[in-house]
């Protein structure tokens, strides 16, 4: 998932994308979750926030967005957030990538 992931962004949104999938994933484990929503909500609102104008017209970030809304599912109950930290991990040994 990861490779696809890296098909259709560049390593700098793709950094941006696994830090937003990761938050909507904390999110959506909060006792209060109701008010937050399910994963795929808080995944749409946190890469709106991160992405504003460019959200909606990029094409890579809507396959990136549908393809992150099946991603947790794919791995073990409890997997995807260290899954995506080690993609992390991966993503700065291959490419510099700008602080924010």
């Amino acid at each position: 998932m990861a490779n696809l992931l890296a098909e259709v962004l560049p390593a700098d949104r793709l950094a941006t994308f696994f830090r937003v999938a990761i938050e909507a994933e904390e999110e959506s484990r909060q006792p209060a979750r109701f008010l937050a929503g399910i994963y795929s909500d808080c995944l749409d609102r946190g890469l709106g926030r991160a992405f504003k104008e460019l959200y909606e017209s990029d094409p890579g970030l809507n396959v990136a967005w549908h393809l992150g809304r099946v991603f947790p599912n794919l791995l073990p109950n409890g997997e995807f957030i260290p899954y995506v930290q080690l993609a992390q991990k991966a993503l700065e040994q291959v490419v510099a990538i700008p602080a924010q």
